[in-house]
């Protein structure tokens, strides 16, 4: 039997059906996603602690205690993405999919493309209503 846990910002209270949130670190929190032979056996919602402790990496050590293997996003910076490369995490970008259960089918069907280093929105800070771009 193959197992994949996934995690997917999202808005309270989690769920498939909830709206995916557009920014990987300002997000309420990560659905996290366990996929039994590409089914959902399981779905559960961990609170984004954002930047409280351990700035950007924060979230990323949030789900990789968790267990997750993938994360799906719209956007992401480049020491988040750095954290998840480095603990073998792969990210996943979907722009098109409004809420989590839409992006779990996406990432089960394999139509998701895998971010590299250059993938990343390359903003570096925090603020990035000033950039003219959205995650």
């Amino acid at each position: 039997m193959s197992r994949t846990i996934i995690a997917v910002p999202s808005t309270t209270p989690g769920g498939l059906a909830d709206a995916r949130s557009a920014h990987f670190g300002q997000a309420d929190g990560f659905t996290v996603v366990t996929l039994e032979d590409g089914t959902v056996a399981e779905s559960r919602f961990l609170a984004n602690d954002g930047h409280a402790q351990g700035g950007c990496l924060s979230p990323v050590a949030l789900l990789v205690g968790a267990g997750a293997g993938a994360i799906i996003v719209s956007g992401i910076g480049g020491r988040p993405l750095a954290g998840f490369m480095d603990a073998g995490v792969s990210v996943y970008q979907d722009i098109a999919s409004a809420t989590v259960g839409e992006s779990v089918a996406a990432f089960v069907a394999g139509t998701l493309p895998e971010f590299g280093p250059v993938s990343s929105c390359g903003c570096g800070g925090h603020d990035h209503d000033h950039h003219g771009h959205t995650h």
